[in-house]
């Protein structure tokens, strides 16, 4: 079983390494979006449950409170916007269409 880091753009050569973990399987990129760590960039095991071996590897060191909490705030606000336009979706039907509708002031409920 091969597994695949996740892509996003990185900066430096450096970081650009695929990192193995301690099951040997690639470590899978990931972006923090919590309070605390909004923005900073890891590693981890992809495994999980009782598979997962605890690698951890931070990539950036840590952001300024203030940053951190607006990366967190804009995750949250984007997550409401998706699930608002999933529901919109949901009752009206299909896609593409839609989004001339809203933009119009159509609500189709």
């Amino acid at each position: 079983m091969k597994k695949i880091s996740a892509s996003s753009s990185i900066s430096s050569p450096e970081e650009l390494q695929s990192r193995t973990c301690k099951c040997r399987f690639l470590a899978r990129y990931y972006t923090a979006t919590t309070l605390e760590n909004g923005g900073r960039r890891f590693y981890r095991c992809d495994r999980i449950g009782s598979n997962y071996c605890g690698y951890w590897n931070w990539i950036d060191d840590k952001l300024s409170r203030h940053v951190s909490t607006m990366i967190h705030n804009k995750k949250v606000e984007l997550d409401s916007i998706r699930k608002e336009k999933k529901s919109f979706e949901e009752d009206c039907g299909g896609y593409g269409w839609h989004w001339r509708f809203l933009f119009e002031g159509y609500d189709c409920r």
